[in-house]
């Protein structure tokens, strides 16, 4: 037998320890205080959960018996002055999420308001007074902030000790210090971009009249111009104001140590310009913030050594990068510059979004091994990260079809891009929807419901824009249909209240005119112009006066030619609509027609097209009237839009019939391809498919060629241009009798 036998397997080679004793131990004891502050942390669950509700009941039972001094009726608790100041913060947080998700009416929240109130009164004291707390008081500022939104403004301006050489000491430490000048930078920017509603005052008149005011009201040149100067001016000075705000309050951020704090605050100025309408500024905005986030267009090449953008990365650069390029999308399609820089920045968005670094994933190489980094924004190894609320992934994505389609004009041909943008994007929302929201478990239901609400406004955009595609396409049926539909979205989601009101009446009003109806067209044009009005949406007060100038300006045509007996091509729906345009005289028209195209010349995109056209159609000097036309061509051809560009061809090619026909053939025939291309059915087929187009101008365009081909004596072609004109006069008059789409 051996001496030394082999222990047996799973031996015990130490003596067992006393377990009794071990939790006998007062060092190794949780005390019950600890043990309800701690309970909050575990048991929360995120907003989207089935159970987010108990778990901030349960949550808001322990901290009240946490802050009650007793457990269970027997032994009192003893709390710390540092545990006091995380518990009432703690209960003020909880109490928060109970009010934003829209719980305080509950039978376990009541009072929950008073308590709140409570908790952020008595641990601001005791935070100011420990050394160790010296970072609760910003956040506990920030907190009142949002317990007390009217009080929000005098609560988070930085206090004059926030600024200078030690200022990063008196705010607590370097994070709290830019914490409290990004609150105080959000807070500026939120007020600017969406100011609380209030009814304008009665006195202020508008700055663009219908031609109902006209008639009404008689007055003189200059009185109508001091009246609409007079809140424009207060307006940008007001808005020079808050810009000049925001700026200083960005300039801590702006010279800080860290780049990835530089580089929000260069993001947020670029974001405040454009939602302000400072375009002259936006350039210079937009190339800092690009250099800034390290993207260059055209795209410089890399060393061999180099390694990959820190965007591909970093979720927090590759979120920032999907904001730069989208504000660059949407800046370079309002300048509707060269169409070069608005593809390179979509296709860089495009890579970024189907990657989906910004989400935290990556899903571009799938046999790549990529570590992304944690959420939050990186400082330093030595600083901890800054948490910040950032637009949802969601939302980005669904963001990233909106200004596709947007940035894309050209409707001609069977599958326009844009057009199909907008159905992918409908599908994409409506996939979205089905999916569960993922979100921090420090959220609350409000914030989801925030997140649903910019769904819906996406959602309702994308619509809307498939709306004005399917009437400039002719589509009348899918225009209907889509309608009816985002005015239930509407109703559903509680949006009327903001700018979709008046650009669904504007798009009803598009519809009518197109339709032949220009006396519904006519009262839509004036509602939407008032409730853009109302909603202090500047661009949508010029676009519904812009669709009424126009559509009286046709409406004094056709009376002039009924005069002279000339045929009109295209008729109308209702049959009294020259009774109802009778109180517009022409100088009426005309002075309106002459503030609605200065106010378009300072506008972006087609706007500006659009307020050539109207000078050009009512000056009464041809040569003027062809350089007006050329201008609008001009801009129409950098946008891309070949629905206004086929009828400014048409309006250059009437100056042209009688002088050179030669070059009105050609303009004619640009233009009719043009109107046909905006009706092109999807699919090539066998089949019978009313493709017509835009018929009525199309039928316009070819009563003009058939002037030509009978002034030039070509009988070859008159037969074939008869009955080309019969068929698009036919196709005319059904669509002027055609019914409501069901």
């Amino acid at each position: 037998m051996e001496e030394n036998p082999r222990p047996q397997k799973r031996a015990r080679t130490t003596p067992p320890t006393d377990i009794s004793c071990a939790i006998n131990n007062p060092e190794n004891q949780l005390h019950g205080a600890q043990l309800l502050l701690a309970l909050p942390s575990l048991l929360i669950y995120p907003p989207t959960h089935s159970e987010h509700k108990r778990s901030l009941t349960l949550s808001l039972f322990a901290l009240r018996r946490c802050l009650g001094g007793t457990l269970n009726g027997a032994g009192s608790l003893h709390l710390s002055q540092p545990d006091e100041c995380r518990a009432w913060c703690a209960l003020a947080e909880i109490g928060l999420c109970v009010i934003e998700g829209g719980f305080s009416g509950e039978a376990w929240a009541t009072g929950i308001e008073n308590e709140v109130d409570k908790a952020l009164g008595k641990a601001l004291p005791i935070a100011q007074r420990h050394p160790s707390l010296a970072s609760y008081p910003p956040y506990l500022t920030r907190l009142s902030a949002r317990a007390a939104p009217h009080r929000a403004r005098q609560l988070l301006r930085p206090s004059p000790s926030t600024f200078g050489t030690s200022a990063v000491a008196n705010a607590g430490g370097i994070t709290a210090y830019y914490y409290t000048h990004l609150a105080w930078a959000d807070h500026l920017l939120q007020a600017m971009l969406y100011p609380p509603s209030s009814p304008p005052p009665s006195p202020i008149k508008p700055a663009l009249k219908s031609s109902s005011s006209y008639t009404k009201q008689q007055r003189s040149a200059s009185g109508t111009a001091r009246s609409a100067s007079g809140p424009t001016r207060e307006k940008d000075l007001t808005a020079q104001r808050d810009l000049a705000t925001l700026r200083a309050a960005l300039s801590p951020l702006a010279s800080a140590p860290h780049a990835n704090v530089t580089l929000l605050a260069k993001v947020i100025e670029l974001r405040a310009l454009i939602g302000l309408g400072r375009w002259t500024d936006v350039g210079g905005a937009l190339e800092r913030a690009e250099g800034a986030v390290g993207i260059a267009f055209p795209a410089p090449t890399p060393p061999d050594d180099a390694g990959p953008p820190l965007y591909t990365t970093s979720p927090f650069r590759a979120a920032l990068v999907v904001h730069v390029l989208v504000l660059g999308v949407v800046w370079f399609a309002y300048a509707a510059t060269a169409t070069t820089p608005v593809s390179a920045r979509l296709t860089l968005l495009y890579s970024l979004l189907d990657a989906g670094v910004y989400n935290g994933k990556c899903r571009a190489g799938q046999n790549l091994d990529m570590g992304l980094e944690s959420q939050g924004v990186p400082l330093d190894a030595s600083t901890p990260p800054l948490y910040i609320h950032t637009t949802h992934p969601r939302v980005l994505y669904a963001l990233g079809y909106l200004v596709s389609a947007v940035a894309r004009r050209d409707l001609v041909g069977r599958k326009p891009k844009r057009k199909t943008f907008l159905l992918e994007g409908l599908s994409v929302v409506d996939r979205e929807a089905q999916r569960e929201l993922r979100v921090p478990r420090w959220a609350s239901a409000g914030d989801v419901r925030a997140v649903e609400v910019q769904m819906a406004k996406i959602k309702a955009d994308l619509m809307c824009e498939l709306i004005a595609v399917s009437i400039m396409r002719s589509e009348f049926d899918d225009a209907e249909r889509t309608l009816d539909a985002v005015i239930a979205h509407a109703r559903t989601h509680a949006l009327f209240s903001g700018a979709l009101a008046h650009r669904i009446t504007l798009l009803h009003a598009q519809l009518a005119h197109a339709l032949g109806r220009p006396a519904r067209a006519r009262k839509c044009y004036q509602v939407a112009a008032r409730l853009a009005e109302e909603g202090g949406d500047a661009g949508g007060v010029v676009a519904a006066r812009a669709g009424e100038v126009a559509l009286l300006v046709g409406m004094r045509a056709r009376a002039r030619a009924r005069t002279t007996g000339r045929a009109l091509e295209s008729p109308l729906v209702e049959a009294d609509a020259d009774a109802v345009f009778a109180d517009c005289g022409d100088a009426e028209l005309a002075q309106m027609g002459k503030e609605v195209a200065g106010v378009c010349r300072g506008l972006g995109g087609a706007m500006r097209a659009v307020g050539e056209v109207l000078e050009g159609v009512l000056t009464a000097e041809i040569l003027k009237a062809k350089q007006h036309f050329k201008n609008a061509l001009t801009y129409a051809t950098e946008c891309q839009d070949n629905h206004l560009r086929a009828l400014i061809l048409a309006l250059i090619a009437s100056h042209y019939l009688h002088t050179a026909g030669d070059q009105a053939q050609k303009m004619l025939a640009t233009c009719e391809q043009l109107a046909a291309g905006l009706g092109a059915p999807g699919k090539k087929g066998k089949e019978l498919v009313d493709a017509v187009g835009n018929a009525p101008l199309r039928l316009w365009a070819g009563e003009r060629f058939l002037e030509l081909h009978k002034r030039d004596g070509r009988d070859d072609l008159i037969q074939k241009r008869e009955e080309s004109n019969g068929l698009l006069r036919a196709a005319a008059v059904a669509l002027s009798h055609r019914q409501r789409a069901q």
